[in-house]
């Protein structure tokens, strides 16, 4: 999991630097992105022997995989490439956070699941970093101890 997390630092602060070094879109570093994944996945893909389920997928299955590839993944990470060149990689990565508190949200809507003590402590740790990380105090306690920081030494 930690290389997962160092991984996807790693893609949305490198992904900043190719928008603004060759001048790309969020757009196409979404779609080469998704180009490159796809490359990457198709052996293991072949591996599993796809004929053996391909041809007993249903229309609708077809359509939940089309659903989830076009809105979950390529418009969310399309979103995300635009936060990051707008605000930057690390401010993005505090909103990244509440994606677990829209998830609860959706189950509880669409799914009609059921709001667990585990998932509002779980929501409630989310959203008190997300504020603690975002408040007007936390940003001007950071930036008063920088530049005291930076007479100390000078």
């Amino acid at each position: 999991m930690l290389v997962a997390v160092c991984c996807f630092a790693v893609y949305s602060l490198l992904s900043r630097r190719f928008m603004k070094q060759y001048n790309l879109s969020p757009l196409m570093v979404t779609a080469y992105t998704f180009l490159i994944c796809v490359i990457i996945s198709f052996p293991f893909f072949l591996w599993e022997k796809p004929s053996a389920y391909l041809a007993s997928t249903s229309a609708s299955g077809w359509l939940s995989i089309l659903y989830m590839s076009v809105f979950a993944s390529v418009l969310g990470y399309l979103i995300q490439m635009v936060a990051i060149q707008r605000i930057g990689a690390p401010r993005t990565a505090i909103f990244v956070n509440l994606v677990p508190i829209f998830t609860i949200i959706q189950s509880v809507t669409i799914l009609g699941e059921s709001v667990t003590l585990f998932k509002l402590i779980g929501a409630a740790i989310v959203i008190s970093g997300v504020y603690l990380t975002t408040r007007p105090k936390a940003k001007s306690k950071y930036a008063s101890s920088s530049k005291s920081s930076s007479k100390s030494i000078a």
